[in-house]
């Protein structure tokens, strides 16, 4: 697959926010040495990894809309948005990084709870109840760890919500 850096035209076949020229020099400004050891190839994967993961985690999140829904690959270019902002460049440089190391979404194994409890147990009854529950949220979707780094630099380009709590 090639490597392909929206340039904030809206390409059809994008899938990168960041280059790898950016990425170096990012990861040169904060001496992160970790990066600049890797070859062009492996950086490459790992911004186009870190791309992947924002839109998995974030596409429906953004302010705003693609400015050409029907066409482009990512999430941005936006409405309301000049150009790719700096913010998600850090973001997918930061992301890049751990993708360089690991996997930033791997596979939850439903064999390996993270909490087992017994519920009730009857007096003098062989018969008990547990529960258990695995890495999810609220919605029963699988959480995503926490990248502070990244995470933060993401915040200011999602949508704020506008619920309203209701006390009976």
């Amino acid at each position: 697959m090639a490597f392909i850096v929206e340039d904030g035209t809206g390409l059809l076949n994008a899938n990168s926010y960041a280059t790898v020229e950016y990425a170096d020099v990012y990861f040169v400004e904060r001496n992160v040495s970790a990066w600049s050891d890797l070859f062009s190839n492996v950086k490459q994967s790992a911004l186009i990894k870190a791309t992947d993961y924002i839109e998995m985690r974030y596409t429906t999140k953004f302010k705003d809309s693609k400015l050409f829904p029907d066409v482009q690959a990512l999430s941005f270019p936006r409405t309301g948005v000049v150009a790719i902002p700096t913010n998600l460049l850090k973001a997918t440089c930061e992301y890049a990084l751990r993708a360089s190391v690991g996997e930033l979404t791997p596979d939850i194994a439903v064999s390996n709870p993270v909490n087992t409890r017994v519920l009730k147990r009857i007096e003098g009854a062989v018969t008990t109840e547990t529960e258990t529950s695995y890495p999810t949220n609220y919605q029963g979707q699988a959480t995503y760890p926490k990248i502070q780094a990244a995470d933060g630099l993401i915040q200011p380009l999602l949508r704020t919500s506008q619920g309203a709590l209701i006390r009976s």
